[in-house]
Order: structure tokens, then sequence, then C-alpha cells
């Protein structure tokens, strides 16, 4: 809910997933889908060039349940530094689900050219999806939609249009004469599984919640904290514990 069509820098910068069901969620099979649109006029060589996958387009997360913030926390950079913890094949894996490439595949110190970040030609887009990093999406219980009361995810857009991609004229190669900087996003979807059980035993899971009972779900989530610093002779950074 929200729009249909999703700017970085005006309208609607907030996407809302609202999941109900009467079937049980299968956390570990959830993916976010959308068409990124590159807004250049037809004829004009100008790609727009991603550095990483859909994930880095959205700087924000959050997850309700009944009401309840249940996570909340600064999307892209975590989602990107567990990522780049991983091994190569399953980044390899989620590169193809993505945009076929990544900015950090060059060795250090060896600039990209314009074959390693071809992008989206003017005029066209490219359907992505990515694994939504998410401690709630992580565990291995599957979620009762029906029971959860209105169970809500919210992805929030980056504030700057030049921050998941190359902007134009950084150097010589990506040039304001082949690369631009205008997208936007549509066509969003979240895909999953959805498990329905047998009656008799969703039943008894229904009245086991009517008489008080109780369906523990234990999950991990993320912290995330941004400070400024000054260029100065000392610089202090506070670190603390959850």
């Amino acid at each position: 809910s929200g729009s249909n069509i999703y700017k970085p820098e005006s309208g609607t910068k907030v996407l809302k997933f609202q999941l109900n069901s009467e079937g049980w969620l299968d956390p570990s099979t959830v993916r976010i889908n959308f068409n990124l649109v590159n807004n250049e006029a037809s004829g004009v060589s100008k790609n727009l060039r991603p550095l990483q996958g859909g994930h880095s387009f959205f700087r924000r997360m959050r997850i309700s349940c009944g009401g309840a913030l249940v996570e909340d926390f600064d999307y892209n950079r975590t989602h990107q530094m567990f990522e780049m913890l991983t091994a190569e094949h399953n980044r390899n894996n989620d590169m193809i689900e993505g945009f076929g490439y990544r900015s950090d595949t060059k060795e250090p110190n060896v600039s990209l050219t314009t074959g390693d970040a071809p992008g989206i030609p003017s005029n066209d887009y490219q359907t992505v999806g990515f694994k939504l990093c998410s401690g709630l999406m992580n565990q291995s219980k599957m979620l009762p939609l029906k029971n959860m009361g209105n169970l809500t995810i919210e992805l929030e857009l980056v504030n700057s249009k030049d921050d998941p991609v190359i902007k134009p004229g950084v150097d010589a190669t990506f040039s304001t004469t082949n690369t631009t900087n205008d997208w936007q996003i549509e066509n969003v979807q979240l895909k999953c599984d959805i498990v329905t059980i047998d009656n008799t035993l969703q039943n008894n899971y229904d009245q086991h919640l009517l008489n008080g009972g109780k369906l523990p779900i234990s999950y991990n989530t993320y912290i995330t904290q941004s400070q400024a610093i000054t260029p100065s002779k000392d610089i202090a950074v506070n670190v603390s514990r959850a």
C-alpha cells in the first residue's frame, strides 16, 4: 500500500506490506521484488548503474505486529554488512537475483569500468529481488498470520537518489554523458509461501490462544547506531551495548 511509483526525493517514500492470511507464513521464503526504472528518455545513452543489490535502495526497515514495534533499524547498511561477511558463492547467488554484478568484485585500488557496471539502459527497467534481512524472518518457526493481528513490513527509500547508484560525473569513466541517477521504483511485490494445515490442528491452535495460551517466537534482531565525527586531533566513538 502507499503507491505504485516510489521516488527518493519526491512523492511516497515508504513501501508498506500488510500481511493477512488464514495460513502460516514460511519466513525463509520471503522475497521483495520490484522494477527499477531508468527515467532517461529513449535514445539517450545514459545508463543507470546500481552499486549493489536491491536492498541498497532502502535506508530503513520497520516491522510491527498488532500495533507493537517488532524491528526497526537502518536497513541497507546492515544488510550490506551481513552480506559481505557471507561466502562468495552465496553473494554470487544474491547477485543473480539482483543486477547481475557487484561494485566490489574488483581488486583493491582497481577502478571500475562501464563494463563492470553496465546498469540499465535509458527508458528501460530491470526486475530484481532480495531476501529480507530481518531477525523475525530468519528464525525457524512459521508465523500464524491469522493470529498475529496485522503483521506490517515497512521499507523506506534512501534520502538521496545518488546513494545506491554511481553518481554521474564522479570521474571521467562515469560521466554525465553516459551515466544517470534519475530512477524510480515500480511494481513492488512481497512473495512468500503460505502453508495451510489440517483444520483440526488449526482449531487446536486457535483454542489454545483463546484460552490465554502463547506461541513463543524467539529471534535475534539488529541495533544500529550512527555517529558524526569532525576532523580533529582526537576522535571519540561511543559504543553502547544493548
